[in-house]
């Protein structure tokens, strides 16, 4: 799922601006309607749920429903797990808004199962495949701790299992993104962008790293998630709309994206398109 989900990646998701080509602005002669672009504030709202649900074991919101895919924040409450479990259908994305939990994935390899750890942090994406266990636990006494998931087919709840249950064996690889390795790689090549594909049927989501300037064409059908996991920046969407980490925008379909980092502060996002 290398070079060749990187071109399908790139393809699907509809990014111009690739070396050798130029990069074509929104369009301005088009007729204009009013944006409605929605901008979530996630470090906010994780912050609201801990104030009005602090004695809670965990807390869902959810920003995205249809029959394709769904995007939700859960918050986990002081010292708690999440045992070990799957996803019978759902491929799951999470990325880590705040806090920093334990993560124990277990995978098959080579007919048996194989568990490794991993001490996450905020901006980690982590992405599993169907039947690929994983487990979270908050270790802070103190604070809640967040994670934004997406997912396609749409979220089908946790299914608990064993450490010997056979279903185990049959787990895909995860994926795990570090934005801070991410970021040190990029801004040595000298790139205005790049884009890492994230492993997801459909190439419905990549990772966009931007210097300068990128250009997301309009989508006929689905809208474009963007969360920003690293640096400050703009969206334009007809109007300037301002990028931060932990902000979470959703831009309806049909409406051309220009994205521009503010100098000295790329920008890492991920894209998410939950009807392409």
């Amino acid at each position: 799922m290398r070079k060749t989900l990187r071109i399908l990646a790139i393809g699907a998701l509809g990014l111009t601006g690739l070396p050798g080509q130029a990069a074509q602005e929104p369009s301005s002669t088009a007729p204009r309607s009013p944006p409605d672009v929605q901008i979530i504030d996630l470090a906010r709202a994780a912050a609201d749920i801990a104030r009005e649900h602090a004695d809670r074991s965990d807390v869902s919101q959810t920003f995205y429903l249809s029959t394709e895919s769904t995007v939700h924040m859960h918050v986990l409450g002081y010292e708690r797990k999440v045992a070990m479990h799957v996803h019978r259908t759902t491929e799951e994305a999470t990325v880590i808004v705040s806090g920093a939990p334990r993560v124990s994935l277990a995978v098959s390899r080579h007919g048996k199962r194989k568990t490794s750890e991993l001490a996450a942090r905020p901006g980690v994406l982590i992405f599993s495949p169907p039947s690929t266990g994983h487990e979270w636990f908050n270790p802070d006494p103190r604070g809640m701790q967040a994670n934004l998931v997406f997912a396609s087919p749409p979220f089908d709840g946790n299914t608990y299992l064993d450490a010997s249950d056979l279903r185990m064996l049959k787990s895909g690889e995860p994926f795990i993104f570090n934005p801070d390795d991410a970021l040190r790689s990029f801004l040595a090549s000298g790139a205005p962008f790049r884009i890492e594909p994230v492993p997801m049927r459909r190439e419905r989501m990549v990772i966009i790293l931007v210097r300068s300037d990128a250009i997301i064409p309009a989508h006929p059908t689905s809208p474009t998630l963007l969360y920003v996991t690293t640096g400050k920046g703009i969206l334009l969407v007809g109007d300037a709309y301002p990028l931060r980490q932990q902000l979470l925008v959703n831009v309806p379909p049909n409406r051309g994206i220009k994205v521009r980092a503010e100098p000295g502060t790329p920008l890492v996002m991920i894209a998410f398109r939950p009807e392409a």
